[in-house]
This record gives structure tokens, C-alpha cells and sequence, in this order.
């Protein structure tokens, strides 16, 4: 494609929309799920008077294999973006992006040597395989040379970079020990610790964050949101054990983490280490540990979702079930949309017999995330016992799509599979006696021919 054909947005993946009244560009990013065509944020940043710059990627590939049909490839992308850059002349570009966007927002801004970075909870490290960058990514191909963003943050000498994370989501946390020495000393790159998990964007004013970035130049405490911001400042010691506590969680390792963080540290008053540590008291029965936690948090994060929906699962181990549910509706308040806790929700008002309640929690877990295998398993459960076995078959086995090796998924689609067959069988009964009768009728009438 000409340049022109891209400042003219017949690309699927580039769309400029421009601002005469300012010479300034800010470009956006796009994080996952949005198709050819369409680019994140485009509503959020729509007022903000300078020219904006939108780029997608295909099969949400992390921007690894480029831009589809143009510029297939993350050094032909560079090129392509600054050729854009070069016929727009801007005297200032700013880089934007959530996630997967925030990833490419810290790659080519460090590259195309842009003024000023907001990333968005990215990941420094792609393609692990407990990482969003390997699961929610069509594709799984990777360019090696960008697979780690640390080189390129450390070799930065121009860009300003404003890394904002969720303290509740130790996936992204457990890669920013890879730089840890740049971390605490560099005043090109610094980052923001807010109460929230990895979607902590839902809270706050996207839009007046870029714009006070775009007018100061400068990206303070109190320009995020003082409601979310956590006075917490993390060294090397607490990044590496970030990094240990998701070894210990792909591991399911709770008595290594219990025993790790009641003895380090570096654990002591940092909330998310508090919430691990709840979690593995859970996993280890230590309820009473657990709640005391668990509850601390709750009441100084006003905001921790993830408190209240580890306290429904306290409750619900203890059979306190009006407690559990109470606590996963508080959670529902702060998170409406949160799959996990709506299924979990579904499960106690199965346990307390309210079941058309509970089918309806587990079909609404299931439209926010087809995928959620214990949403489809605890749902095939229900229809199950109500003697639904197709709806029950069609569950069990979309669980097993997405745990393939879970036993007792397994077990239970042979349970519901001997269900349709005894089904079947008596639906077949009555058909096989009417048969029966007919050929009794015929042989009577045969041998009264015959006498005849």
C-alpha cells in the first residue's frame, strides 16, 4: 500500500484521525478482541484535540507477526509507523495502550524514540504459558528478539515510560524483576501501584490521565486516581518474590508459599503477598488464618474485589453458605462482571436449593467467558441431576475442551452418558412392545388362515 492510502484509512489496521488544530500525535494501541477494522479506546480518547495515530494487530498475536498484508513483521511495522509519523510531522508523540496494546506502546515508542509512554498492566516478558501473552494469543508465534522488553528499557535514553499495574495480579508483577536495577533508579521508566487486578483500567479516567500527560509532560501520584493509588514502593528483593510466588502457583505449591511468605521479609504489609497468603491458608484448611486476612484487606481496600471473593470461598469451605454468599455479592459490587465470582455466586444458590437462581448465575458466567471450564462443569452438574442429560452431555464435554486431563470431568460425561442411554432405552420400550403386540396379532390371524 502508498502512504497516502494509509493517512486515508483504507488499512484495517491503521486508522488516523486528524486534529488541525494541533500538530501533536497521540498513538493508541489496541489490546484483544477487537477485529479488522476497530481500535481500543476510540471512544475514551475521542475529545482530546491532538491527531490520533490507531493501530491494530490480527488474531490478537501480541504485535509479533506485525500488521496482516502490510507490514508483516515487528521491523516492517517500525517502518511503516514511521513513515506515518514522517508525513504527519508532529512535534510531540505520545504512546498508549492496555495489556497487549501496552506491550506495543513500550516497543515501538521506545523504537520510533516517541516523548512519552502510558502502558497499561503489559507484560515485560511474552509467551509464557500462564501469561495472557501465550493464552488469549491466536497465533503463538513469537519474534525471540522482542519476546523481553527489558534490553529496550534499559538502552532507552529518551522516551519517558509510565508503567501502571494491579497489585492483585501477580502474573504481571511476577516479570518486573527482569528490571529490577532499572526499576528503582531510572527516571526514564517509572511505575504506578494501584488496588486492582489486570483490567485496573475499568476504574480509573482513562481519558484524563493521557490528557494530563499530553499537557505537564509529566505523570504524577496524585494524576492517576488518589482512591486507587497504594503507597507502595517495591525494590529488587520484592520483585524476585513476585516472581518466586508464580513458580509456587503454576506449581499449586500453597504449603511452599504459606511457609515463604510467614517467613520473608520483604512479605510483611504488602497487600497482594497478604492476599497469596490467604489464598494458601484456604488451600491448606488454616481457615481461621484465613479470615483474619482476608478481612484486614477488605477493610482497608475498600475497592479489593479479590478479598470478598476469597472470603465467599472461606465461607462456602466452612458450609456458612449465607456468609458466602453475602461476601461474593459484595464482590459482585465492586467487579459486576467478574465470571469466576458469578459461577461461584451460582454454586451457593445451587447448595441452598435455589436452582433456577443458580442456572441463572451459571449461564450469565458462561456469556462473559464461554471458556470457563468449572462454570460448564458446575452447570452440567445441575442439569444432570434434573435429569437434562443432552444439556448436561454438551457442558461435560465443553469442560473437557478446556481441561482435557481433569478425571472427574471425565468421570462424570460417562455418568451422563449411561443417563442418555437408559433414556433412550425406555423412549424405545413402548415402540418394541407395540412391535411385540403387532407380530402376536399377525401370528393369531396366520393360523386362523390356516384352520380356515
Amino acid at each position: 500500500m502508498k502512504m497516502q492510502e494509509f493517512l486515508n484509512n483504507e488499512c484495517d489496521y491503521i486508522r488516523v484521525d486528524k486534529c488541525e488544530q494541533s500538530n501533536e500525535v497521540l498513538m493508541v494501541f489496541s489490546h484483544v478482541g477487537y477485529p479488522p477494522g476497530k481500535f481500543a479506546m476510540s471512544n475514551e480518547l475521542e475529545n482530546i484535540p491532538v491527531t490520533k495515530l490507531y493501530v491494530n494487530c490480527h488474531e490478537n498475536s501480541w504485535y509479533q507477526q506485525g500488521l496482516k498484508g502490510v507490514a508483516p513483521s515487528i521491523h516492517e511495522t517500525t517502518e511503516l509507523l514511521a513513515g506515518i509519523l514522517n508525513q504527519l510531522e508532529p512535534s510531540k508523540v505520545t504512546c498508549v495502550g492496555m495489556s497487549m496494546g501496552a506491550y506495543a506502546a513500550i516497543l515501538f515508542g521506545i523504537k520510533l524514540q516517541c516523548d512519552a509512554v502510558i502502558a497499561f498492566t503489559p507484560e515485560l516478558l511474552i509467551g509464557q504459558k500462564h501469561s495472557r501473552s501465550f493464552y488469549l494469543n491466536d497465533l503463538k508465534k513469537y519474534d525471540y528478539q522482542y519476546i523481553q522488553l527489558s534490553h529496550l528499557i534499559r538502552e532507552n535514553i529518551y522516551t519517558k515510560i509510565y508503567a501502571i499495574y494491579g497489585v492483585y495480579d501477580t502474573i504481571d508483577l511476577s516479570f518486573l524483576w527482569l528490571i529490577g536495577d532499572v526499576f528503582v533508579k531510572d527516571e526514564l521508566f517509572k511505575a504506578f501501584f494501584l488496588r486492582g487486578g489486570h483490567q485496573v483500567t475499568r476504574k480509573l479516567d482513562v481519558n484524563n490521565i493521557v490528557k494530563t500527560l499530553i499537557q505537564n509532560g509529566i505523570l504524577h501520584d496524585d494524576d492517576i486516581h488518589k482512591e486507587y493509588c497504594l503507597d507502595q514502593h517495591y525494590g529488587i528483593d520484592e520483585l524476585l518474590l513476585f516472581r518466586e510466588i508464580q513458580r509456587l502457583l503454576l506449581k499449586k505449591d500453597s504449603q511452599s508459599i504459606y511457609d515463604l511468605l510467614k517467613n520473608h521479609p520483604s512479605a510483611k504489609h504488602i497487600i497482594q503477598l497478604d492476599l497469596q497468603l490467604g489464598t494458601a491458608c484456604i488451600d491448606l484448611k488454616k481457615y481461621s488464618e484465613a479470615e483474619n486476612i482476608l478481612l484486614h484487606i477488605a477493610k482497608i481496600d475498600p475497592n479489593s474485589h479479590l478479598s470478598r471473593h476469597l472470603l465467599g470461598i472461606l465461607y462456602f469451605s466452612l458450609k456458612e453458605l449465607d456468609k458466602s454468599k453475602l461476601w461474593y455479592e459484595k464482590a459482585l459490587k465492586i467487579e459486576p462482571n467478574a465470571p469466576t465470582t458469578i459461577f461461584r455466586l451460582g454454586s451457593v444458590e445451587y447448595e441452598l436449593q435455589n436452582k433456577e437462581l443458580a442456572e441463572n448465575y451459571f449461564k450469565r458466567a458462561l456469556k462473559l467467558n464461554p471458556k470457563h471450564s468449572k462454570a460448564h462443569f458446575q452447570y452440567g452438574i445441575l442439569l444432570m441431576n434434573d435429569n437434562r442429560f443432552g444439556e448436561a452431555e454438551i457442558h461435560f464435554k465443553n469442560a473437557l475442551i478446556h481441561e482435557p486431563q481433569n478425571d472427574k470431568y471425565k468421570k462424570h460425561l460417562k455418568m451422563v452418558e449411561v443417563g442418555l442411554s437408559k433414556e433412550n432405552l425406555e423412549k424405545e420400550a413402548p415402540k418394541k412392545n407395540n412391535i411385540k403386540k403387532l407380530h402376536q396379532k399377525c401370528k393369531k390371524w396366520i393360523q386362523i388362515k390356516i384352520k380356515k
